[in-house]
């Protein structure tokens, strides 16, 4: 096992920085490894996060492969159907992306091919970040409503991912400079809708931003000059 959560590792917690949560996580240890993701779904928040920083490289990548499935038999048009097909072959054809420990040329691929397929979604096909934050955002399942692709987040889970929770062990919980985790921020707390860097709290190497594959660096905050 790695230990990655650095501001926790003279305490030897593995898994969250929170110690009921890493007791869990390590008593469970087995039993994660061939987690199922809706068994993942079912989770709390910061036990999702947990259960994730324990997942092998392959178990992230399957859980996004399962998510793309899914999503692609949806009513899509034939060049949107192209390109969450682009992603996911993109994920399927680099492993590496989700292990803990990236090089920085794998941690610079990652942010080109991310923004592209981003750019090509918001200037091509004319998506809304909340339809790409539905698909590459979140693992949470995708449906229509109303017309419009949305994902479904129960209040228990929305208040999980609130501010107060997500950091209550002192973690990252979102990605500086990502458009997807400021719109996360937006739609799990009220009062605090960007991601802004932080010095405040552990980071985590993956798990935030674009199919979880950026580090968590950053908390929910009200945008610089906000009043």
């Amino acid at each position: 096992m790695i230990t990655f959560l650095t501001s926790c590792q003279q305490d030897e917690l593995l898994y969250s920085c929170d110690r009921e949560i890493n007791k869990w996580a390590t008593l469970n240890a087995e039993e994660i490894k061939s987690m199922t993701k809706s068994q993942f779904l079912d989770l709390d928040a910061s036990y999702q996060r947990a259960a994730y920083n324990a997942f092998s490289p392959q178990q992230r990548m399957n859980l996004w492969k399962t998510k793309f499935e899914e999503t692609l038999q949806l009513a899509w048009t034939a060049s949107e159907r192209i390109h969450i097909e682009t992603l996911l072959n993109t994920i399927e054809k680099n492993i590496d992306w989700f292990n803990n420990s990236r090089s920085q040329e794998v941690m610079d691929n990652i942010a080109i091919e991310t923004y592209r397929w981003i750019d090509v979604a918001i200037n091509d096909l004319l998506w809304d970040v909340e339809t790409i934050y539905a698909i590459s955002g979140t693992p949470l399942p995708i449906f229509i409503k109303d017309g419009k692709f949305a994902i479904a987040i129960s209040q228990s889970l929305r208040d999980s991912y609130g501010q107060n929770t997500i950091t209550r062990a002192g973690e990252c919980g979102c990605h500086a400079g990502n458009i997807l985790s400021d719109l996360n921020c937006a739609i799990t707390t009220i009062d605090t809708p960007v991601c802004q860097k932080s010095d405040q709290c552990s980071p985590l190497p993956i798990g935030c931003g674009t199919v979880w594959l950026q580090e968590c660096d950053g908390l929910c905050g009200s945008p610089i000059g906000a009043k």
